[in-house]
């Protein structure tokens, strides 16, 4: 079934952070999807140990568990840069039909990334977006700091809402089919699948 979502009535999930140094933790809220299946998003930080430099490194990994299994761990990126650079996580939710886990991470510092993540609890495969990358001349940068990931088509690929702000335009949805793009802006009323209504995990 379809939902037609406008951008200004969304419930944007809120993203945690932690500061890149030794044994730094932290981990979005745990999110709810079909047939009892929840997910979480973490990120953990450590000296990178290499010679002559004090950079940080950062592991993302995702963690499922059905019903109460043992949780399965999957390994999205690891990253390493400045030290104390922030890390941003949020965990999305699941896709209405359950198949996707989406969120987004993102790091400050001398190289900023903003990654968009699928994750298919099918077989196990996840699929990371440059987003600085696919919305480089789309809007001014400043406006991708409140980029949302409001749900998917029935295609499955995800839409982002770019948000007004004082150096952007309008706000407005984008879809993202590959990982190499381009994004496709979508018409002010397309018809969005919503994210799992179940998000909210107890």
């Amino acid at each position: 079934m379809l939902f037609l979502l406008a951008v200004g009535i969304v419930a944007f999930v809120q993203p945690v952070s932690v500061t890149c140094g030794s044994s730094a933790v932290t981990q979005s809220p745990a999110v709810r999807g079909p047939e009892a299946v929840t997910a979480v998003l973490k990120v953990s930080t450590e000296d990178d140990h290499a010679k002559d430099t004090h950079l940080c490194m950062a592991d993302y990994k995702l963690e499922i568990t059905r019903n109460s299994d043992k949780p399965h761990e999957a390994d999205l990126l690891t990253s390493d840069n400045d030290w104390g650079r922030k890390i941003s996580v949020q965990l999305s939710g699941f896709s209405h039909d359950g198949k996707q886990v989406i969120g987004m991470f993102s790091e400050d510092g001398s190289a900023p990334v903003k990654i968009v993540f699928e994750y298919n609890t099918g077989d196990d495969s996840t699929r990371l977006f440059d987003l600085r990358k696919l919305a480089a001349g789309l809007k001014p940068e400043k406006c991708l700091v409140n980029a949302q990931i409001i749900g998917t088509l029935e295609s499955g690929a995800i839409v982002i809402a770019l948000r007004s702000g004082k150096d952007c335009v309008r706000s407005s949805q984008w879809s993202l089919n590959s990982v190499n793009g381009p994004m496709h802006r979508l018409p002010k009323h397309a018809a969005v699948l919503q994210l799992y209504s179940g998000s909210a995990a107890q």
